[in-house]
């Protein structure tokens, strides 16, 4: 049995004042994500406006408003439980609320109540792979602007960005501007090694640790829990679709487009000689004749019985992309900056990148 969510994003600019004294306004991205039921919106194809609507709506007394002055406290914790109040009476089944107050911290909360703090560091690091074949570019020494974000499960009256911030200051000290592959346990430094790395590092003085996720480059990387391992790939294609379904009058029942954003996660065992569950570059060429399928085409044509909205069409690619990759365990597609769907196997909650 499988699980689809629509996801809806928003930006704002809101404010704040500082118990000194101090103005501060953030950049605000907030998301929200909902197993909405048949007939909740107004027509098939719908779901992200109509969730993507609710959400404008929530927000809006933060829109030219000191934050302090709606809901008290400030903090992202805090303000993700407000924008959760404000939508439960107004959307069912909320699996997911985010916020990014900035591209370096924000807040994530699931169905159970439960909320979990995150913040991104940046490494500029060298590395290479031993154990590709030859030829193969990895195995060359070469670098990335590496990202990592280190989620840890938020608690009552603690401050959880300086705890997240004093267990990483060490591990920045020792990773940053280094060869990864001299670093103890680094001799092998994929993605899914540094998570892991990383995860053990920070577990013995980062209480609630819950996710470590790195970025190798902006459209891939890899995510660990203590657990299991789980890499993503990022692709994005230009096409064309319509709401089929949609009244007349509704501008999205006419041909139109999008800027699609896809993410195939995966999960699976860690190679223990590769150090890896799949490469990158393999799941690009796996999924390559359905991609194709995708790009610079008319979806409403290729899926005529569909509605045309992503909540159909994530349904659709990840029907085939299980063909071709074993390993899926989630899609997630944004048509847009304003929302998209996601599928995912088991429904459990995974904080994703908005």
């Amino acid at each position: 049995m499988s699980h689809i969510h629509a996801l809806a994003i928003t930006r704002g600019q809101w404010a704040s004042r500082l118990p000194e004294g101090v103005w501060q306004g953030h950049a605000v991205r907030c998301a929200v994500q909902a197993d909405l039921p048949v007939g909740w919106h107004s027509f098939p194809g719908g779901e992200v406006e109509a969730l993507h609507t609710q959400l404008e709506s929530a927000v809006a007394p933060l829109h030219g408003q000191l934050t302090n002055e709606v809901i008290g406290n400030t903090g992202p914790t805090a303000l993700l439980r407000w924008v959760h109040d404000q939508l439960n009476a107004q959307v069912p089944n909320i699996q997911r609320v985010a916020i990014e107050m900035s591209p370096e911290h924000g807040a994530d909360g699931n169905a159970r109540g439960e909320i979990f703090a995150w913040r991104r560091y940046r490494l500029r690091c060298a590395h290479y792979l031993p154990h590709v074949p030859l030829g193969h570019k990895c195995g060359r020494l070469h670098g990335h602007d590496f990202e990592v974000v280190v989620h840890a499960r938020a608690e009552a009256g603690v401050d959880a960005y300086a705890r997240l911030d004093a267990a990483w200051a060490p591990l920045h000290f020792k990773l940053n501007y280094q060869r990864l592959n001299d670093i103890e346990g680094l001799g092998n430094p994929t993605s899914e090694v540094l998570s892991s790395w990383i995860w053990q590092a920070l577990a013995g003085s980062l209480e609630g640790l819950s996710w470590v996720t790195v970025f190798e480059t902006a459209s891939c990387g890899a995510n660990y829990d203590g657990v299991t391992h789980r890499i993503w790939k990022e692709l994005s294609f230009d096409s064309a679709t319509q709401l089929t379904r949609a009244p007349l009058t509704h501008p999205a029942s006419r041909v139109h487009g999008h800027t699609y954003q896809l993410r195939l996660h995966l999960k699976g065992d860690l190679d223990q000689v590769m150090g890896w569950t799949i490469d990158f570059g393999d799941v690009k060429k796996q999924f390559a004749a359905q991609f194709a399928a995708l790009d610079h085409q008319p979806l409403h044509d290729i899926f005529p019985e569909g509605d045309g909205g992503a909540v159909c069409w994530v349904r659709r690619i990840a029907e085939e992309a299980t063909d071709a990759l074993t390993h899926l365990e989630r899609v997630t597609l944004l048509e847009g900056p304003t929302g998209g769907a996601h599928w995912s196997v088991s429904g459990d909650f995974l904080p994703l990148p908005l």
